[in-house]
């Protein structure tokens, strides 16, 4: 599965994904705000095999909140089956 960090703090993230990668999830990106998130998550959906499928986002981020991202995923039909 793959799945995305998103945190404004670049240590939490990378907790988050030595945490991910250790339950087994092989491929984590990451992303410093929700606007970078966005951006990242529609790129690869338009990569064959490359969706994003889980997202782990902290709420509290600037441009963008990980409470934005989500009504943004969920608004846009491509995305709007991302676990977050």
């Amino acid at each position: 599965m793959r799945c995305i960090v998103v945190d404004d703090m670049g240590p939490m993230r990378r907790t988050v994904a030595l945490a991910l990668r250790d339950l087994g999830f092989d491929d984590v990106l990451n992303a410093k705000n929700g606007k970078e998130a966005f951006d990242i998550i529609i790129a690869q959906h338009d990569i064959p095999s490359k969706n994003i499928e889980l997202a782990v986002v902290d709420w509290n981020m600037a441009p963008i909140t990980g409470l934005d991202l989500l009504k943004m995923v969920r608004k846009d039909k491509r995305t709007r089956n991302i676990f977050f």
